[in-house]
């Protein structure tokens, strides 16, 4: 039996071609409920993320940034998350805090 990938959690910068205060504004990708920090954005077929792939090209000043969380109600082989809706939201908001003491201004 394989052993289940682990849930990547927390931010994800995907642009970082710029320095912190060419960036005028923040895109933050969340994904739902069973949801993946790259895979709920991804097409297998084309191989794209879109985000990192697609967006920077018709958003050049946006810093993109994908964040993670566990978001499994329900497992049958491990344990399901046991944090709440407020607790992921705290838990974003401080992530989106950390990545901005570089650029207050933002």
């Amino acid at each position: 039996m394989e052993k289940p990938v682990a849930t990547p959690v927390g931010p994800r910068v995907l642009t970082s071609n710029r320095g912190e205060e060419e960036y005028s504004l923040d895109i933050i990708f969340v994904h739902g409920l069973r949801g993946h920090r790259e895979n709920s954005w991804t097409d297998t077929a084309a191989k794209v993320f879109w985000p990192r792939d697609l967006l920077p090209e018709i958003m050049g000043t946006a810093r993109v940034i994908s964040w993670g969380y566990d978001a499994n109600v329900a497992n049958f082989l491990s344990v399901a998350s046991q944090a709440s809706v407020f607790g992921h939201a705290k838990t974003l908001l401080a992530d989106l805090a950390d990545q901005r003491l570089d650029c207050p201004v933002r």
